[in-house]
């Protein structure tokens, strides 16, 4: 029927937009950011904003945002750590700097994007007049391009439901500085229809980096066979015995991957700073980790497909 119809190209761009958020928020930064910390870290107050009341301008928000990334020759990505993203942001909030949320529609319509930017950064209102703002969601913030004034993303999937997602932050701060587009987008709708979703790109590796199928609680829990799967799933190649990893090992993995999954999450301080983030703005409800939740490609090769979800109290 031309409603299923509708409803399934509406499902696969939505997909499609899930994975290019995703891949966008798990990029290295550009060059120009691509650096070891130091600046906080180590004392140098060249870096320190000055908060004795004084509100920074738009330039020098950015100013100091890339400063506290020094530019470096390696290629490897070290950016700052918790302590110091934490700092920079307590910084800009004592110094009184104003903010403002943008929604961003994406040409699809199936999605609205909020932007966090300086309040007194330029504003995009007149779109009949080729006003229309330059944000690119495949690419970092941090860099010189498209999205130089943005300092936070969230995804705001309206179409056939309500849901948030793919929080981006500058690589300078923390996972809460986008706490108030969480509040912007729930603001628009009833919070008890919406739900949230955290990726966790990092699963598979973590599964491999401690072969975590030979857990020996795991192993109590979900049993031999549902371990082999889960190892099959992490190491992205088939079961001994089988030519494909293909459904029948990702069902037998569910038990396994959902205890590890659940493990991953609870280890990691980013993912529960990201999840608190959604309940403190959304209020009752509960997470879970869902078995094969997303099944991009891509995703399955980073998480088996699992997903944490929140789930609103009816």
């Amino acid at each position: 029927p031309p409603q299923l119809a509708d409803c399934m190209s509406t499902m696969h761009a939505l997909s499609a937009l899930r994975g290019a958020v995703r891949r966008a928020v798990v990029q290295r930064p550009p060059s120009g950011c691509r650096a070891a910390y130091r600046g906080f870290a180590s004392g140098d107050d060249a870096t320190v904003i000055d908060t004795a009341g004084m509100p920074l301008s738009p330039e020098e928000l950015q100013s100091h945002l890339m400063d506290s990334i020094q530019s470096s020759a390696s290629t490897d990505l070290q950016l700052p750590d918790k302590s110091a993203r934490a700092n920079m942001w307590a910084r800009i909030l004592r110094s009184g700097t104003p903010l403002r949320q943008d929604p961003w529609p994406h040409p699809s319509g199936a999605a609205t994007f909020w932007l966090l930017r300086h309040a007194d950064a330029p504003t995009y209102t007149n779109v009949a007049a080729g006003d229309v703002d330059p944000f690119d969601p495949a690419e970092q913030m941090g860099g010189e391009g498209s999205n130089a004034t943005v300092i936070a993303v969230l995804v705001q999937q309206t179409d056939p439901f309500h849901v948030l997602y793919g929080a981006s932050i500058h690589p300078a701060l923390p996972t809460t500085a986008a706490t108030s587009l969480v509040q912007a987008a729930a603001a628009t709708i009833a919070p008890e229809r919406c739900e949230a979703l955290v990726s966790l790109p990092g699963l598979c590796a973590w599964v491999r980096d401690g072969e975590r199928w030979n857990d020996a609680g795991m192993l109590a829990a979900c049993g031999e066979e549902s371990a082999a799967a889960a190892r099959a799933v992490a190491l992205n190649q088939p079961r001994p015995g089988h030519s494909v990893l293909g459904p029948g090992t990702f069902n037998a993995a569910k038990t396994a991957w959902m205890f590890l999954a659940n493990q991953y999450v609870d280890s990691n301080d980013e993912l529960l700073e990201e999840m608190m983030m959604y309940k403190t703005v959304l209020g009752a409800g509960t997470w879970n980790i869902q078995h094969l939740a997303d099944t991009d490609p891509e995703y399955m090769v980073l998480a088996g497909g699992a997903t944490a979800i929140f789930e609103p109290k009816p």
